[in-house]
């Protein structure tokens, strides 16, 4: 008994030898008791903030659960429980967060206090998800601050209705690098597409916007049109399960194809115009006495010492040489000698014109396209920066269908370079019936347009029917 008294005493020794200071177990922690990694830390943070701890949930790539200790989905009281799900961009390192789920249970100021000192541990999150959680107007305002802090990119708020809330403070902000917005189900009107509207022409990072299943109808549909009109970043739009009709399916339409531009437009047009040849003017001048001294050295050094002092003389016999000929050449038109005099001006009008769209494709800037006058209206291409629209499960009747033909129609006529112009348009469902024959042609007209379009995808159709 003694002796195995002793060897238990050893290998306890060893143990207790073995073990780190408990100050390397926490190297990467703060007098808090935080560890640096966002799982283990943000129920910490809840208990500072006087809540009750929320549990974080890691899901694998295939959605499993990957903590042992976490409770079964089939027992009801633990699915209800709040918790955050997290996604990990590498399984393997821990703190990886990449994506963040909040489903069903109410986020207050505390809990987005809470997250406002747990993100900075999250250096690789990109996409948030609220589902139903309950925000209103002043949480809303918290968010947007929240995600333009930490550059989120990907947002869903799908389930929160906030009666008279303005979502366009989630991407209207300078530095804003918001790509992806979902706001399914929030029972978003007119009121709420116009806010969305007024804030696109000025957006340049916003690519996917998602306001299906709301209550927008064609007044709504017209806001949003306004901001296409100037916007080109935006390449997907859904406004599937709407109260859109045939107005506002022809406002869709013609911004697509091409539209005419109004009196404030014009106005703008001139402005940029005159500005840009402004600062074309500027640039030619010399800015600073430097460059002007250095110039008169340069013609200084040009002309002779010697000759210094017959400058001016010369000049003046110069002078009435030119004033001679021009007496002599009045009337007569220009010899076709100098093809350079008769070329030169169509060249640089030509050299605008190019310029002018290839300024519009760098800087998104539609009011400096060449203009085509028809009716005493000056007509403009539309947007061709949208790829996807979907307007399913609406109110559209054949007008509108017509319309949409119309594009594409027209947007196929146009060079338009890979990746430009309507690829997927969804507007089935709708107010017309399948075998429409404008449906039919659309519908012919899309598919060829689809990027995942394949000659196998119409022998496999063949097949099937027959």
């Amino acid at each position: 008994e003694s002796l195995a008294t002793c060897e238990m005493t050893k290998r306890g020794a060893q143990k207790v030898a073995e073990k780190p200071p408990p100050e390397s177990e926490s190297s990467n922690s703060d007098g808090d008791g935080l560890t640096g990694i966002f799982e283990t830390d943000f129920p910490i943070l809840c208990v500072q903030e006087e809540m009750h701890p929320v549990d974080v949930v890691v899901l694998a790539s295939k959605g499993a659960v990957v903590e042992e200790s976490e409770a079964k989905v089939e027992e009801n009281a633990d699915f209800f429980r709040p918790k955050v799900v997290v996604e990990l961009e590498d399984e393997s390192v821990r703190g990886s967060v990449k994506t963040m789920h909040v489903r069903g249970w109410k986020v207050d100021e505390r809990v987005l206090k809470v997250l406002n000192l747990a993100f900075p541990l999250c250096n690789s999150l990109t996409t948030i998800k609220f589902w139903n959680v309950g925000l209103d107007k002043q949480l809303l305002d918290k968010f947007a601050n929240l995600i333009n802090r930490f550059n989120i990119k990907n947002v869903s708020l799908t389930g929160n209705p906030i009666p008279g809330g303005d979502f366009s403070v989630l991407f209207d902000h300078e530095n804003s690098l918001l790509q992806q917005l979902s706001l399914r189900g929030n029972c978003l009107d007119d009121a709420g597409a116009q806010c969305l509207g007024e804030c696109l022409p000025a957006n340049q990072s916003l690519l996917i916007l998602d306001l299906s299943h709301n209550r927008i109808s064609s007044v709504g549909a017209k806001h949003l049109v306004a901001g296409l009109r100037i916007n080109r970043t935006l390449l997907s739009l859904s406004l599937a399960n709407n109260k859109i009709d045939d107005k506002g399916a022809c406002a869709l339409a013609e911004v697509l194809s091409r539209f005419a531009l109004s009196h404030h437009e014009i106005v703008a047009r001139r402005m940029y115009h005159a500005e840009k040849k402004q600062t074309t003017e500027v640039e030619k001048k010399p800015t600073s006495a430097s460059q002007i001294a250095g110039k008169d050295r340069s013609k200084e050094k040009s002309t002779p010492p010697s000759k210094k002092r017959d400058v001016a003389p010369k000049k003046e016999e110069k002078a009435k040489k030119d004033e001679k000929e021009a007496s002599a050449g009045r009337g007569k038109k220009i010899s076709s000698a100098d093809p350079k005099k008769r070329t030169k001006g169509k060249k640089l009008s030509e050299q605008g014109d190019d310029g002018a769209k290839t300024l519009c494709l760098e800087h998104c800037n539609p009011l400096v396209e060449p203009v085509e006058e028809v009716g005493g209206k000056k007509y403009i291409l539309g947007n061709r920066a949208l790829t996807n629209l979907n307007l399913s499960y609406n109110f559209v009747g054949e007008i509108g269908l017509a319309a949409f033909l119309a594009t594409v129609e027209f947007q196929s006529t146009l060079r338009l370079p890979p990746g430009c112009g309507l690829m997927r348009l969804s507007i089935d469902r709708n107010c017309f019936p399948g075998d429409c024959p404008d449906f039919i042609a659309l519908t012919g007209l899309m598919v060829v347009k689809d990027p995942f379009y394949t000659a196998a995808d119409d022998d496999s159709a063949i097949q099937e029917e027959q």
